[in-house]
This record gives C-alpha cells, structure tokens and sequence, in this order.
C-alpha cells in the first residue's frame, strides 16, 4: 500500500504543475463547440481504513477492491453523477470470520484545465458505508451490518491514452461520522484516505 501512494505522489504532484500542452494540427476548444455529456470509469481503490477492537489494538490492514462511477456533464467543465466502490473481502483476527465494506454515493467533478494533456480536476461528495462483520462460528449471533455516513473531496488527473479513453489517478479524504460497528469493534479513525488507479471513458 504504501508503495502504491508514493507512486501516486510521483505521478499526481508533477501533473499539477502541468501547464496547457498543445500539438501542432490540434483543435483549439471553442465555447461552441460540442462536448461529451457522458463519463464512465471504473478503477482499483486503496483505502487506509482499518478496524480494530475496542481495546485499540489494531485488527486490519487497509481496505482495496475495485471502484465503478458515472457522470453527467451539463457543462464542459463540470460533472455530477453516482460512483460505488466493493472492497475484497478479509478475515480478521481473533473474532471475524468475514469483514466486507461496500459503499455508494453521490459525486460532483470540477476540472481544473479542461484543454491540457494531462487535465486535473477536483472531486466532492457524500454517501453511505456498508460495513459487514461476520463472527466466528462461536459468536455468529453476533454478526452485525453497519452503515456510516461520509463526506469525500479529492483531487485527480486524467491522462488521454486515444481520443476519449483516459488514464485517472486520484487521490481522495474521507470523512466518516461515525466509529462504533459493534460491541467489539470499531474504526480506528473517522479521517481516512484513499488512492485510485484506473481507466475511463466519455461519449
């Protein structure tokens, strides 16, 4: 994991001081000109939320599974839409049989250099963490389902690997308003945060 975010460090921070790239035979945008209004992407998450017992000593060791959004584009520079990320599934020691989290939510997109290769952007929203603790065979009736609030905000770039393919990487902060899943468990922290490496695309 940590190997991932100093790549994403390598990569991001220098892209932000990218300016506007342009190639001979390239078309400068005009406001009039026609946009795409869709955008698909789908990417690997890694996410530094662990869960630990109430004691304090610490059970996990992150969160990464894989993350899919879509979005709207009323203006060229703007985006609104829905995005959902399913973790893998972990076994944590000594009571978890099973430990998943899965969330949804609602996303806002404001790129910061619509005509540059590669384009940067920021990212805002909020939505809702699922978080499933299946025990033991010993404790199974204690097996718990906890859904927790969270607001998000971010910043990212996209490269274009051919016309309206794109490479994103971003990086995220989440903010969760709850800790407590159940009797025995709980996050570690209500800040956590998150990187992402994927493929996107728009028509």
């Amino acid at each position: 994991m940590k190997i991932f975010y100093l790549l994403f460090a390598f990569v991001l921070l220098p892209s932000l001081c990218a300016s506007a790239q342009y190639r001979a035979g390239e078309t400068i945008y005009h406001p009039d000109k026609q946009f795409s209004h869709w955008e698909i992407a789908a990417a690997w998450e890694g996410s530094s939320s662990e869960i630990s017992l109430t004691n304090g000593s610490t059970s996990s060791d992150g969160l990464h599974g894989i993350s899919s959004r879509v979005l709207y584009y009323p203006f060229r520079a703007v985006a609104v839409g829905v995005e959902g990320t399913y973790f893998h599934e972990q076994s944590v020691r000594p009571l978890i049989q099973s430990y998943r989290a899965s969330r949804l939510g609602v996303v806002g997109k404001f790129h910061l250099s619509v005509d540059t290769n590669p384009r940067i952007y920021l990212v805002a929203g909020a939505g809702q963490t699922s978080h499933r603790l299946k025990y033991i065979s010993l404790f199974e009736g204690l097996d718990t389902t906890k859904d927790i609030f969270y607001g998000m905000f971010g910043i990212g770039t996209e490269i274009t690997l051919y016309r309206s393919v794109f490479m994103l990487l971003e990086g995220r902060a989440l903010y969760n308003k709850h800790t407590q899943l159940s009797r025995f468990y709980a996050l570690t922290k209500r800040w956590e945060s998150s990187a992402r490496i994927g493929l996107g695309a728009r028509f």
